[in-house]
């Protein structure tokens, strides 16, 4: 045995026999470690296929008792998916292509939307683009799928071919189908379920739904293949149907009060003379009686060539006292024109004055024939006030209607800077 091994041998023995022992020990001197500079690892640049990599939260919510959340994942070149999972559990779902996700109010359901995919849709719109004859039928577009979850059981209730699917605060899911499209109208079916008997109502020719603040009553914008349009009211405690309006008009916009069951309706008439529809504003209370009051506006009040716009927002206060609307100019419809006109050089003359170029005018033209002036509407006392002479000054409406605070930056703006 070397002498190395056996001190080590002996000091073992030591250590059993007697315990712990003492000993001196010389600690060798430290010499600095030389430092070594390693070149940075070389960035790599991001490649076009990286993109599809990508992902980005689109959307999440909790339920109201905190024990669900859903959020969605899109891409850039790739199928999203929507997660509905457990915040006290490992229990979650993964859906491809889900979207639209909402809890019901008591927590016990969640309704989403299930897309058809990036690659058929993208195959669609190729074939949307390409020449068709005349007589062709119309393309079917792909179809999407509406479900309801049941958290307890995770089972699904399934509807295909839906546009929509919601769950109302007392337990009715509406299922609004999708149009078919050799049908003249815009109306589908619409399913009415009630979630905790299973009753289900089925209506039809429906366009658009606006519900109430409390969602027991939805009015239901309706239009027909024989061109008849209007709007019905559902009462969802009685299960009934009945009508509010009728008639060849368009309806342009139905909004509700938050604290009081009032409803505003603007419809929209074509007026062969004019440059645009004539409108016409009309405001139901006591809507669940059998025969609402109704109160129309005088559109006499109105200034000189303006009109509501059909697609300016309508908005009331909460008591539904007043109602806010967008004014635009109404002109008389220019005449055909005759001889064609010499054509004209194509110069562009634009005045220093001006707060925006001519480039950026055309391209801002669409915006700026949808914008409107604003104007309010007390119903009480039938007193109209146009709030605004310009349409891109900036402006905050109090929540009752009768302050109203203006920005004029046109001062301090300039083109040129």
């Amino acid at each position: 045995m070397s002498r190395s091994h056996s001190l080590a041998a002996a000091l073992a023995l030591v250590c059993i026999g007697f315990g712990t022992v003492t000993y001196a020990q010389t600690t060798p001197a430290r010499v600095p470690a030389t430092p070594i500079n390693l070149p940075p690892p070389a960035k790599r640049t991001v490649q076009p296929d990286d993109y599809k990599l990508w992902e980005s939260l689109q959307g999440s919510a909790i339920s109201n008792d905190g024990h669900w959340l859903n959020y969605s994942i899109g891409h850039i070149e790739a199928d999203g998916r929507l997660t509905i999972r457990n915040t006290d559990t490992p229990q979650r779902w993964d859906i491809p292509n889900g979207t639209r996700a909402r809890f019901s109010e008591d927590s016990a359901y969640v309704s989403f939307m299930v897309g058809p995919g990036k690659k058929v849709t993208d195959a669609f719109r190729e074939a949307a683009a390409m020449p068709r004859p005349p007589q062709a039928p119309p393309l079917k577009a792909p179809e999407s799928k509406g479900v309801i979850k049941n958290l307890a059981t995770g089972e699904d209730i399934v509807f295909d071919n839906a546009q929509s699917v919601q769950i109302t605060k007392g337990g009715y899911a509406l299922v609004h189908k999708a149009k078919n499209p050799a049908r003249r109208d815009s109306g589908a079916e619409l399913l009415v379920i009630n979630l905790k008997t299973g009753e289900q109502l089925s209506l039809g020719n429906v366009a658009g739904i606006s519900l109430n603040e409390t969602e027991t009553i939805a009015a239901l914008m309706i239009e027909t293949d024989t061109e008849s349009k209007g709007i019905q009211l559902f009462d969802f405690v009685t299960m009934s149907l009945r009508n509010l309006v009728w008639g060849k008009d368009d309806i342009a916009s139905v909004r509700w009060s938050k604290k009081k069951d009032v409803l505003a309706v603007l419809t929209a008439k074509v007026d062969p003379t004019k440059d645009g529809p004539a409108t016409k504003l009309t405001l139901y209370t006591e809507i669940r009686k059998k025969k609402p009051e109704m109160t129309v506006f005088d559109g006499a009040k109105l200034p000189k060539d303006m009109r509501i716009a059909e697609f300016g927002p309508v908005m009331l206060t909460e008591d539904g006292s007043s109602v806010r609307v967008g004014l635009v100019e109404w002109k008389a419809k220019p005449k055909p024109a005759g001889k064609p006109a010499e054509p004209k050089a194509d110069v562009e003359i634009w005045n220093t004055k001006d707060l925006r170029t001519v480039p950026e005018q055309k391209v801002n033209a669409p915006r700026d024939k949808r914008m409107t002036l604003t104007a309010v509407w007390k119903v009480q006392g039938d007193k109209f006030t146009q709030v605004t002479t310009d349409k891109e000054a900036g402006l905050s409406l109090s929540e009752d209607m009768t302050r109203a605070l203006l920005v004029d930056r046109k001062p301090y703006a300039s083109a040129s800077t």
